[in-house]
């Protein structure tokens, strides 16, 4: 390689260099002399300044050669270190008297073309020389060299083109163009391109553009260190050959890789080119050599997408209000979802649309907040291209990141087409400023707002009733409105709710949790439906043939289930299995009745469902992968499969910190799923959240509940629906449902390493490393131990993370049961939940695991089974006593039943009798001993607990209360003070 400057003939400096010059941060500078001509090749050290130390940074050495003409060739090979450069001493430059290379120069691209004019400079320093290329380009060549004024030197273009360039140009097909390729990719440089002529930009084979400043954004490379935009719009047919400015952005980096300048999309002006909109809808450009003075500059590229249709009729629906600009607490990441085509906001179903200015930082369910850099277009603008900026701390467009394009619809709402954005956590707002009523919900692809169809009917009829005549021109199925009032159900008890307190207009659609449900057509008893007075349908609903029927409603009052007559209403059945209803004023304070939905079932749902087979699904998976159950339009009954296997919709035992689901917010189910007998039931559904303060937060959500039923094949069936529109990003989990073809019981593997007892310190084992497979039985030395059920302290059982059982162990008649794990990190009171484990009870009194990798750097715990033999059990002895006391030592936190603690003290104060005459000596002994007897009866980790015992011994009465470490004191009465007292009143 050749250095020059600005065309001038430069070397390498032979000394140190001071730091953050040479466009960097480590200057590389020449470790020796420079060779003469005689000398041949030489190899020279390279070295970097650091502080004070010159050489600090000793770089790979390179080879240097002395050439005829008065300059030098350099073999540069990839230095040592980053951020570095090889340096130009400017106080070497001398005047280039022959820049033209042997070869031609193509590779080191040195202009081969002699210059026309020739400039001397003056400055109060020397003479300098510089010679210029003579563009045919109308350009504006600025030479600004302090303390003279600036020069300009201005070349016409031709006027005498004798042909079209958009016949006539070369291809430009290099991906790392894009404006969204790796930062990392930034080695490549246009001013050592010699560009000749008209160019059409590709982008793996897609016809592209250079974008205009509105794509100037954070994280960006194009394949160089500035990124080279388009200043103003491009031209139209119409306007022929245009002229536009070229801007360049750079975004610089401070120490240790932080960003310190994001968004100086104008920080560098190079020459100008030349553009074309050519028949196709497509673009030329006569591209020229950037400006010299700008470091490592590249033309930017982005598709030139025309869609193929109009995205005001194909778009998708985002009713999230999380999205609002008065929401706030969340931590979303638009990066994480995949963005494909054009969306339309809505906000709880009403028209929303992007702010277009500031808005505050942590809004919009997230930290970033994105909002749109321009005013949004109007209907005849088309589509347009916006820039997105995002907010940090008083600026508000630090972050800027990918353009958008976005157009305006007929019906006052706008589309967008969103894309993944350049910076985590960041999401699109919509401004709550701007809401207006929706008059048009449904899309092209249908009712993705869940509204009901307005078409009118085309027969007008005129229905005489008792009271006047009635005029109705439409079809009650496609114009009703929804009642999802889940208290009406007849499973709902302890409200007093009035209907005639409501006003009744029109037709009416009953719902559960978004389910079709229909009024019962029995007696239903009193004090259900969320009333007294329990309103049902005294006759059959209708078929579809039947068309519009009355059917008389009665309520009931103890034995007499149709004691009171209300006023009589219409009922029609629809299409799509549901019904509609004229509601109208009951005479008496009642609530109509909607009846258990599963009722309503023509069909078993264990034989008609749908699979849903996505594997982003799983429980174990941390990434969000942006996907949102709300966005999904559920229909009917879905069995689960995880890789081909069976799946179930997991309890929230299985709830785990940093679960994702796919999701943002990973929904469980509350309580078991059912047995087989038990037929359809509904279940509670709750939405896990991750808090920066609080990672066990199972229960931060409550969504719509959904039916379930177990099937004859082991598997399950659910009626899923949309989650509440409040959650962000929730998503149904799914975990495979592993039925096993042994009892563990008889098939495990033992772990006796006592490294994992909760009374044993040091080390530093983690069962992230292990392979675990199958069941697994703890010992302790020989004897069956158990997971403790509390919170171990830190740095216990081998490990600085122990782990514990967050739930009691089951009973045996439980079978295997499912129970999450709590990870001792120092925060978070003592539960970082991880991933949850099975675990079976098995006679002889011990339990199997079925162990699974940790989620971090931690070890499962083993805590004293405690245990009385058969013997202790027919008669406690002292020898019993010691044993149990050698157990409560080994154990971090031990609980023992009443019973034993009895019969136990009831042992130590025989003790004090036989040995009266040590009474002081062993007093103290068995005093103590009784204490921490009573010690175990509660559980130190609970917030409050309180027992009391009383034990008969000779002619003494010991009443004793064990009081829990956190127990409010002005509970317990006067008679409790801090400590634990034990009095012994005996005769």
């Amino acid at each position: 390689y050749r250095l020059l400057y600005c065309g001038m003939n430069i070397r390498m400096p032979e000394s140190c260099v001071n730091r953050s010059r040479c466009g960097t941060d480590i200057t590389l500078w020449l470790n020796g002399v420079h060779p003469q001509i005689e000398d041949g090749v030489v190899t020279r050290g390279v070295c970097g300044r650091s502080e004070s130390d010159c050489c600090y940074y000793s770089s790979s050495p390179i080879r240097v050669k002395a050439c005829p003409g008065n300059y030098y060739v350099y073999e540069f090979v990839k230095p040592a270190t980053c951020n570095s450069s090889y340096c130009a001493d400017v106080d070497t430059i001398t005047p280039n008297t022959n820049p033209t290379s042997a070869s031609g120069d193509a590779a080191s691209s040195v202009n081969t073309s002699r210059c026309s004019v020739v400039l001397s400079i003056l400055t109060s320093q020397n003479f300098k020389y510089q010679w210029f290329n003579c563009l045919y380009t109308s350009v504006d060549i600025t030479v600004a060299l302090a303390p003279v004024s600036t020069i300009h030197i201005r070349a016409d273009p031709p006027k005498n083109l004798t042909f079209d360039p958009c016949n006539t140009y070369s291809i430009l097909d290099d991906s790392w163009r894009a404006t969204d390729s790796s930062t990392a990719n930034r080695g490549h440089d246009d001013t050592l391109v010699e560009w000749s002529g008209w160019y059409r930009l590709y982008l793996q084979g897609k016809s592209a553009q250079i974008p205009e400043t509105d794509w100037c954004g954070t994280y960006r490379s194009c394949g160089g260190y500035i990124l080279l935009f388009l200043e103003g719009s491009h031209p139209r047919p119409q306007d022929g050959i245009v002229i536009r400015d070229v801007y360049g952005s750079y975004d610089s980096y401070g120490s240790y890789g932080s960003y310190v300048t994001y968004s100086k999309c104008h920080s560098y002006k190079s020459n100008p080119i030349e553009v074309k909109a050519c028949p196709g809808n497509y673009y030329v450009y006569r591209l020229t050599k950037p400006a010299f003075s700008i470091p490592r500059p590249t033309y930017c590229a982005a598709v030139f997408n025309t869609p193929s249709y109009d995205p005001c009729n194909n778009y998708t629906v985002l009713n999230q209000p999380w999205r609002g600009t008065n929401e706030t607490g969340l931590w979303i990441c638009d990066r994480d979802f995949n963005w494909t085509g054009w969306y339309r906001l809505l906000y709880y179903g009403m028209n929303i649309r992007m702010p277009e200015s500031c808005v505050n930082s942590s809004r919009c369910g997230t930290d970033i907040t994105l909002w749109l850099n321009g005013v949004h277009p109007q209907i005849e603008d088309g589509v347009v291209t916006r820039g997105v900026c995002g907010r940090s701390e008083s600026d508000c467009c630090y972050y800027s990141s990918s353009p958008i394009r976005v157009k305006a619809c007929p019906g006052n709402y706008y589309v967008y087409e969103f894309v993944k954005p350049a910076t985590c956590n960041s999401s699109y707002c919509a401004d709550v400023d701007t809401i207006t009523p929706n008059t048009n919900p449904t899309s092209a692809s249908g009712d993705a707002a869940s509204s009901v169809n307005t078409s009118r009917c085309s027969v007008v009829l005129s229905i005489l009733t008792s009271q006047n005549f009635k005029y109705q021109c439409y079809d009650p199925c496609n114009n009703y409105t929804i009642l999802d009032q889940p208290w009406r159900g007849t499973n709902e008890t302890r409200l007093w709710i009035c209907d005639r307190d409501f006003s009744w207009t029109g037709w009416y659609r009953l719902l559960y949790y978004g389910m079709n449900i229909r009024m019962p057509e029995s007696c239903v008893d009193e004090y259900r439906c969320g009333t007294d007075i329990t309103l049902w349908l005294n006759g059959v609903h209708p078929q579809i043939k039947d068309g519009i029927v009355t059917r008389g409603v009665c309520g009931r009052s103890e034995s007499d289930c149709c004691y009171y007559r209300s006023t009589p209403i219409r009922v029609k059945a629809c299409p799509g299995n549901y019904y509609v209803y004229e509601f109208v004023k009951p005479t008496t304070c009642g609530a109509y009745c909607a009846a258990d939905p599963s009722k309503n079932m023509t069909f078993d749902p264990c034989s008609v469902y749908s699979e849903l087979k996505d594997n982003w699904r799983t429980s174990n998976k941390i990434r969000y992968y942006g996907y949102d159950d709300t966005l999904v339009e559920w229909s009917g009954w879905y069995r689960l499969y995880f890789q081909g296997k069976s799946a179930q919709i997991p309890e929230t035992d299985w709830c785990w910190s940093f679960i994702g689901c796919g999701g943002y917010t990973a929904l469980f189910l509350r309580g078991s799923n059912p047995l087989p007998q038990d037929g359809i039931v509904t279940r509670e559904i709750y939405g896990y959240y991750i808090s920066m303060n609080n990672f066990s937060q199972c229960h931060f959500y409550k969504s719509n509940p959904i039916q379930v039923k177990a099937c004859p094949g082991d598997y399950y069936v659910y009626r899923l629906v949309k989650p509440h529109l409040s959650l962000p990003m929730p998503t149904y989990c799914a975990v495979a449902l592993d039925t096993l073809s042994y009892d563990p019981c008889n098939n495990y593997t033992s772990l006796d390493q006592p490294w994992r007892g909760a009374n044993e310190t040091g080390g530093w084992n983690h069962d992230f490393v292990f392979k675990w497979t199958g069941w697994y039985r703890l010992l302790y030395k020989g004897r069956s131990v158990r997971m403790p059920e509390s919170c171990v302290d830190e740095y216990r059982c081998g490990t600085f993370n122990p782990l514990w059982l967050n739930g009691p162990h089951p009973q045996i008649q439980d079978g295997i049961v499912t129970r999450g794990v709590c990870g001792n990190m120092g925060f978070m009171d003592c539960c970082m939940l991880l991933n949850p484990i099975r675990v079976k009870a098995c006679p002889g009194n011990y339990y199997v695991y079925e162990f699974v990798k940790p989620l971090f750097l931690a070890a499962y715990c083993a805590d004293q089974n405690f245990t009385v033999s058969a013997e202790c059990k027919e008669s406690f002895t002292l020898s019993c006593t010691d044993n149990l006391f050698i157990q409560i030592e080994n154990s971090i936190n031990p609980v023992l039943s009443p019973d034993i603690v009895k019969r136990a003290l009831e042992v130590q104060t025989l003790q004090i009798q036989s040995k009266s005459a040590q009474n002081v000596t062993f007093g103290n002994e068995v005093l103590n001993k009784t204490e921490i007897l009573v010690s175990t009866l509660v559980n130190r980790q609970q917030d409050n607990s309180a027992l009391n015992i009383s034990v008969d011994g000779l002619e003494c009465t010991s009443s004793l209360r064990a009081v829990g470490t956190k127990m409010p004191m002005k509970s317990l009465g006067n008679e409790c003070a801090p400590q634990l007292r034990i009095h012994y009143n005996c005769h």
